[in-house]
């Protein structure tokens, strides 16, 4: 029964959410509002819809650098902005893939619209992000080997995710790693998370005339919902946030 339910909620979700995310993206992309908004809970100046505070921003920024790569793929890349600004401080190529946004192409990055949990682009890259990006993941263990087949030799697969009502070692995610022999290096951001809650609470009640005025309501319901229910998982111990690190 558990996992017709869990079936059936990701069928919904492919039906339904590319739809929902693309009014959304739309939405956050006229709003000049959203940008001070972002500004302020994640430290730079781009729109986002993931939840980076500045210090995992910070921590993403490193591992980047560190990596040298000369091509990354960022799976879920939504409105492109993050992978853009990652690729332009860097002089790297990238390559974005979500089922809801076809941002537009530059110099540095191209774009796919498509669903990146099964994707085969023929290439290899020498960092794969999946940023808030791997939650209606199917089959977990094929979804990190298709990842890995994608990967240079020595490159690595970076991954923010937060839990709810779980426990890490027993996920899908680190049960897929276990049984591909992965030995992924976690850092736990937890805590962080329940500050970049409350940060973005803050910001948000600040901000919500500004919002109203421009006529983006519905854009602020949107994230403050999203606000208030985190805190409440966060208050009842339910919730967790790590940064994934798995290399080939």
């Amino acid at each position: 029964m558990k996992f017709l339910k869990s079936y059936f909620n990701r069928k919904f979700f492919k039906q339904k959410a590319p739809q929902a995310f693309e009014k959304t993206y739309k939405s956050i992309q006229s709003s000049k509002t959203y940008l001070k908004y972002c500004q302020s809970i994640h430290g730079i100046s781009i729109k986002m819809l993931n939840t980076l505070s500045p210090i995992q921003l910070n921590s993403l920024n490193d591992i980047v650098k560190k990596s040298q790569a000369k091509k990354v793929l960022d799976l879920g890349s939504g409105n492109g902005e993050l992978l853009v600004h990652i690729c332009n401080e860097n002089s790297i190529k990238g390559i974005g893939i979500d089922f809801s946004y076809l941002p537009p192409s530059n110099k540095f990055c191209s774009f796919i619209k498509s669903d990146h949990e099964d994707f085969n682009l023929n290439d290899k890259f020498d960092l794969i992000l999946s940023i808030d990006s791997s939650y209606m993941i199917g089959d977990f263990k094929r979804y990190l080997k298709n990842i890995i087949d994608h990967l240079h030799p020595n490159a690595s697969a970076l991954f923010f995710m937060t839990f709810t009502d779980t426990s890490l070692e027993s996920s899908p995610f680190i049960k897929a790693c276990k049984k591909l022999k992965i030995n992924p290096e976690i850092i736990d951001f937890t805590n962080n998370d329940y500050e970049f809650w409350q940060n973005s609470k803050k910001e948000l009640d600040a901000l919500n005339q500004e919002f109203v005025d421009e006529e983006h309501f519905n854009l602020w319901n949107i994230k403050y919902k999203e606000v208030l229910k985190n805190l409440e998982l966060h208050q009842e111990n339910r919730t967790k946030r790590y940064q994934i690190l798995i290399r080939k």
